[in-house]
This record gives structure tokens, C-alpha cells and sequence, in this order.
């Protein structure tokens, strides 16, 4: 699950979600309403596969893709080729 800082950094990068927020009376407002509201849920789903037993972790940008994709194959068994 991604950390609100990382969600807002890399989706204030994204034309699209700039595009939506420039429909918007008031862009900043809506920005922050949006990763709050998107922060909570992950959060929700995150505290319920814990408590599920699920295997979690959070993206915080301080892994590189690298290490995630070695985390994510370990979790799963798969071979690199």
C-alpha cells in the first residue's frame, strides 16, 4: 500500500489527475481531499489483510522497484529467467 506522502507526490505528477483537478473551484482543496480520502482507504484495506494474516508492506519510495519486484517474488516463490 502506498504512504500518503508517496501517493501525493507521484499523483500530483499525473496529467490526468491534473486534468480532473483543474475542473475544480478550488484545485488544492480537492487534491488533499482526494489523498486523504484515498490514504484512508488504503489504510483500511491494509489494517484488514493484517488482520487477515495477509502478507503487506508499504511503498514509501525508500525501496527501489527492484527491491519491491524481490519482495514481491519472494512472497510468491517465482523464479527469475
Amino acid at each position: 500500500m502506498p504512504t500518503k506522502d508517496f501517493q501525493m507526490f507521484h499523483y500530483s505528477k499525473r496529467q490526468f489527475a491534473n486534468d480532473i483537478l483543474s475542473q475544480c473551484e478550488n484545485p488544492n482543496d480537492a487534491f488533499e481531499n482526494w489523498m486523504k480520502r484515498d490514504a484512508q482507504f488504503a489504510n483500511i484495506i491494509f489494517n484488514d489483510a493484517n488482520k487477515l494474516g495477509m502478507k503487506t508492506f508499504r511503498v514509501d519510495g525508500n525501496s527501489s522497484i527492484e527491491e519491491m519486484v524481490t519482495k514481491g517474488e519472494e512472497h510468491f516463490r517465482l523464479l527469475r529467467r
